[in-house]
């Protein structure tokens, strides 16, 4: 081949197998490349090595002793390079534990680095990495002159929002990531620990109630090595499908937990502490021609981009959560899809989420709607764990939270529209995932939308039929919007994965009926 064409395949597959010979000697440099080569097989849709690479990074960091970096105490480093050196491995980890949360919530496995296992400072400021980088001469005492009592202290919303925008300081957006962070392990262990009826959960309040009753006693642990299996049982049975050991629940709704309350609260805090991207813009200059590497108008425009995309970053998060506020979250873990679906077709039940959706779509089941909606979740099942895939296509979330996932859904399409002068190669390969998420909720609206126009009645916290047409022409607006979106971002990430799913949930259909609906509705 001649000219400017790389054969990004054949490199990626070098990569990897000089990975293997590198095992034995891991360095940062090898971490570095693990952690690319997981997001480039992320963007590829390869699952299982986007899984497999960053679990391979977080066991070399652990391994390394890069979890307990600021465990003890130490005195200042000696030299500018002792420093840089430890600034670069806290950096490093930091990258690897987010990515591998966003993996663990992904996947529905535990985390690869457990939180109560890490003793890491947040990195630095800009200013003192500045300072130091470009000051060798200072190198006998590069701490001297700085507060370093600062550095660990560095969290978003602490600081003045004009000190962030003065400055135009990285630090403090990623502070606020490392923070998200944080929240989705928490959410993850949380719908882990629930869905398990594991006992370490803190319950709802309960009335008063006999010590000896069975939801009383249901909060202590089995006996045993393991919470959930007998160790030496053998767990032989004339059916399938259901548990060996049942859970005795004493919810029926997550939001009933108090962890579940202050994940959310949580979660809205967080995000009321970002600045808001579209508050950075300078009208003076076009996004695309800010080029120039590290001036003050290009340090600018890049904190205005780390901050677009946490706010993006927002919507999956929420809509994660919320969205698993349904009675059909347990069922899930109680009986697996494949024997609900047997027990649908021989008569004996039907999990309220499907009930509802197939009231939603406005027609019987048929053998071939059954048919596609098990590929369907099949292809779901390539991609994220069963929390998400069920949760993809529930019908049956509580009022409350179901309005959040919408609310989310609108304000990405908000947000987006208020940072339209933003270039598309600034998106990065997590925002065609916001979008999917936004739109999975925006085409379960429209169409319990118009199930609710149809029999000319109000919908959970829509109470009139004027509402509801508002809402359904505000969603086909938004839907369009983001489809159009992520279809441009196909130039950038391989995103044919996400769109061929939202195809599978007839998202064509599902937008041009409610369009068609609008038009008649406007004509009257």
């Amino acid at each position: 081949m001649t000219g400017r064409f790389v054969d990004g395949a054949a490199i990626a597959k070098s990569v990897k197998q000089r990975i293997i010979l590198q095992l034995e000697q891991p360095s940062v440099d090898l971490v570095r490349v693990l952690v690319i080569m997981t997001l480039l097989a992320g963007s590829q849709g390869e699952y299982m090595s986007y899984n497999s690479l960053i679990c391979l990074a977080a066991s070399i960091v652990v391994r390394m002793g890069w979890h307990k970096l600021d465990l003890y105490k130490r005195p200042p480093p000696a030299s500018w390079e002792e420093w840089v050196n430890l600034e670069v491995k806290r950096r490093v980890f930091w990258l690897v534990y987010q990515t591998d949360s966003y993996q663990a919530m992904l996947t529905g496995r535990p985390m690869s680095i457990d939180e109560d296992t890490v003793y890491v400072q947040a990195p630095c400021s800009d200013y003192e990495w500045d300072v130091i980088v470009h000051s060798p001469e200072n190198a006998a005492s590069p701490m001297d002159k700085l507060a370093t009592a600062a550095t660990s202290a560095l969290v978003a919303g602490s600081i003045d929002q004009s000190t962030i925008v003065a400055t135009g300081a990285f630090s403090y957006s990623f502070m606020a990531l490392c923070e998200l962070t944080a929240i989705i392990a928490h959410i993850n262990t949380f719908l882990c620990d629930a869905k398990a009826g594991r006992s370490r959960l803190p319950q709802p309040a309960m009335s008063s109630e006999a010590p000896g009753s069975s939801s009383a006693s249901a909060s202590f642990p089995r006996e045993g090595p393991f919470p959930a299996v007998e160790f030496l049982g053998t767990p032989h049975s004339t059916t399938t499908g259901d548990l060996v050991h049942p859970v005795e629940r004493t919810v029926t709704l997550l939001s009933e937990y108090p962890t579940y309350v202050a994940l959310d609260t949580r979660l809205e805090a967080w995000k009321g502490k970002l600045l808001m991207p579209e508050d950075l813009r300078d009208d003076a200059m076009e996004a695309n021609d800010i080029s120039y590497f590290g001036t003050a108008d290009h340090r600018r425009f890049m904190m205005r981009v780390r901050y677009f995309c946490l706010h993006c970053y927002y919507v999956p998060i929420t809509i994660f959560l919320h969205q698993s506020n349904r009675p059909s979250f347990f069922t899930e873990y109680e009986q697996p899809l494949e024997a609900r679906v047997r027990r649908s077709k021989n008569g004996q039940g039907e999990a309220a989420s499907d009930s509802a959706a197939s009231e939603c779509r406005g027609a019987q089941t048929s053998a071939e709607d059954e048919e596609s909606d098990m590929a369907l979740r099949e292809m779901l099942n390539m991609a994220f764990a069963s929390t998400w895939n069920e949760g993809l296509l529930a019908y049956d979330i509580e009022q409350q939270s179901w309005k959040m996932c919408v609310q989310a859904a609108h304000g990405l399409s908000e947000h987006l529209e208020r940072n339209s002068d933003f270039p598309l190669y600034r998106f990065d390969q997590i925002i065609p995932f916001c979008i999917f998420m936004s739109v999975s909720v925006l085409i379960r609206q429209i169409r319990s939308c118009n199930k609710a126009l149809a029999k000319g009645t109000g919908i959970g916290l829509l109470r009139s039929v004027a509402e509801v047409e508002v809402e359904r022409n505000l969603c086909v607006k938004h839907i369009r919007h983001q489809w159009e979106l992520l279809q441009s971002l196909g130039s950038l990430w391989d995103v044919q994965g996400m769109q061929q799913l939202l195809k599978s949930m007839q998202i064509d259909e599902v937008a041009n009926a409610a369009d068609m609906l609008s038009g008649m509705s406007l004509a009257i």
